[in-house]
C-alpha cells in the first residue's frame, strides 16, 4: 500500500499535457452466456476514454488527447515475439507502429486481468518486464489489476512504479483508475487476499496488533433502568465487561469471529484463573464475569 506522497514521488505528479501516454489493456472477448456475442471484460480504449473525459481538452485541460494510444495486450504480446496459436478474433496492429508508440512514450499503462490464463496476450506484461526492462525502466509503468493481484512475482513487481489493484473491469472501476492516474483520488485501504509477491499475508494482516494494549470497559446499564455502571456489587452479580476495538495489523478493526480470551485472575492464595472465551463482532469482544 502506497501512500499519495510515495507514489507522487515514484512517478513525479500526474502526467502533464506534453507527456504521450500509451494504453494497453487486456481486451479479451468473452461470452455472457452460451449463446451471447463475446464481448470485451475491458474495452480496448476504456481507460483512454475515461482519460479524455476526466482530464482531456473539453474537461480539466491536463492531457491531449493527440497524444495518447491505446492497445489490447495481445498487440503487446506479438510485438514482444509471441506468435499466437489461433488467428485472434480482433486484428494484430503492426509490430512497427506498437514499437514507435512503445519508444516515444512517458508513460506505460495496463489495465490487465489474470496473466494465467491462457488467453493469447495475457502475459504481455510479464514478457515486457522480463524480455525488455530497458523499456520498463525508461518509462513511468503504472498497472491497474483488474483481478486477484497474484500475477507477477516479486522481481516483477520490483520493475513497476504503482499498481493498483482494482478488482473488477466494470466502467466505475475503470474511472477510478483514470482518477488514481490523475492523481485526484488515492486508494488507500489493504489488499482483501494474500500477496506473496509483496509478502503480504491475509491471516497475519488481520490478526490483532500484538503491540497494543487493549482496554476492558464496564458496560453501562449493568443494573436496569440505569445508564451507569453500578458502584459496587455483590458475591453472585453479573459484571458485563467488553473490550476496546481490537485493532489488526492494518490498523483496522480485528474481522468478526477473532477468538479473544477473558482471564480472570483473583488475588487470593489458591484460585486459578479463570478464562473465558470470546468472539469478536465489529472489533470488540464482550463477556459476563460472575
Amino acid at each position: 500500500q502506497n501512500s499519495p506522497f510515495e507514489i507522487e514521488n515514484r512517478v513525479e505528479g500526474a502526467p502533464r499535457i506534453g507527456e504521450r501516454i500509451v494504453f494497453f489493456s487486456d481486451a479479451r472477448q468473452v461470452p455472457q452466456c452460451s449463446t451471447c456475442k463475446p464481448l470485451g471484460v475491458i474495452p480496448l480504449t476504456a481507460l483512454e476514454d475515461a482519460v479524455i473525459r476526466l482530464f482531456g481538452p473539453t474537461a480539466a485541460g491536463q492531457v491531449g488527447s493527440w497524444n495518447l494510444r491505446s492497445y489490447s495486450m495481445a498487440d503487446l504480446a506479438n510485438y514482444l515475439g509471441e506468435t499466437p496459436i489461433d488467428v485472434p478474433a480482433v486484428p494484430l496492429i503492426s509490430t512497427d507502429e506498437i514499437d514507435e508508440a512503445v519508444r516515444l512514450s512517458d508513460w506505460m499503462i495496463f489495465s490487465v486481468l489474470d496473466s494465467r490464463s491462457s488467453e493469447y496476450g495475457a502475459n504481455a506484461l510479464k514478457l515486457l518486464l522480463d524480455l525488455r526492462p530497458d523499456l520498463a525502466s525508461s518509462k513511468k509503468l503504472i498497472v491497474f489489476g483488474h483481478d486477484t493481484p497474484n500475477i507477477l512475482d516479486a522481481t516483477d513487481v520490483s520493475k513497476i512504479d504503482v499498481y493498483h489493484a482494482l478488482y473488477d473491469g466494470a466502467s466505475p472501476f475503470i474511472e477510478v483508475a483514470a482518477k488514481l492516474l490523475f492523481q485526484e483520488v488515492s486508494a488507500p485501504g489493504a489488499s482483501p487476499v494474500s500477496v506473496a509477491s509483496i509478502g503480504y499475508d491475509l491471516i497475519e494482516a488481520t490478526s490483532p496488533n500484538p503491540d497494543q494494549v487493549i482496554q476492558l470497559i464496564i458496560e453501562s446499564g449493568s443494573e436496569e433502568g440505569t445508564d451507569e455502571p453500578p458502584t459496587g456489587y455483590s458475591v453472585g452479580d453479573i459484571i458485563k465487561i467488553k473490550t476496546a476495538v481490537i485493532i489488526d495489523n492494518n490498523n483496522k478493526p480485528v474481522p468478526d469471529n477473532t477468538p479473544v480470551d477473558f482471564i480472570i485472575t483473583q488475588q487470593s492464595e489458591g484460585v486459578s484463573a479463570a478464562t473465558i472465551n470470546a468472539f469478536s463482532v465489529d472489533g470488540i469482544a464482550r463477556a459476563d464475569v460472575r
